[in-house]
């Protein structure tokens, strides 16, 4: 019988963005980033018309966090973006606010939708 080769597609490179010992039980989807869109592994999304964004203002609706770097230049993309879990409050990011919004700003809306900003 022959050895199958494995082919390695990603490369794991650990990060400080998982928080608590629930992390293997956050909840992941997969969901549209808007046309335009760039985002980073950790950034704090909102959902705008059925489509992803980074949070801007103070008064964004948190819908979850983005595992993976992405970018939607040519149009919208699908994204893994985790739904529910505990995550360090140091490596989440926004996008560029227009009103002073911080990552602080968004921790009780994140909380309402089962994601917890943990200070590790």
């Amino acid at each position: 019988m022959a050895m199958t080769e494995i082919k390695q597609e990603h490369e794991y490179v650990p990060d400080a963005l998982w928080a608590g010992l629930g992390f293997t039980a956050g909840k992941t989807m997969p969901a549209l980033l808007t046309n335009g869109e760039t985002v980073k592994r950790g950034t704090i999304l909102t959902m705008v018309s059925g489509k992803l964004k980074a949070v801007t203002v103070k008064t964004d609706t948190v819908f979850g966090i983005a595992l993976e770097d992405a970018s939607a230049a040519d149009g919208d993309i699908e994204i893994p973006v985790c739904v529910q879990g505990e995550f360090n409050a140091q490596a989440l990011l926004t996008g560029t606010v227009t009103d002073g919004a911080t990552v602080a700003d968004f921790m009780a809306a994140a909380r309402n939708v089962g994601i917890i900003f943990r200070n590790i």
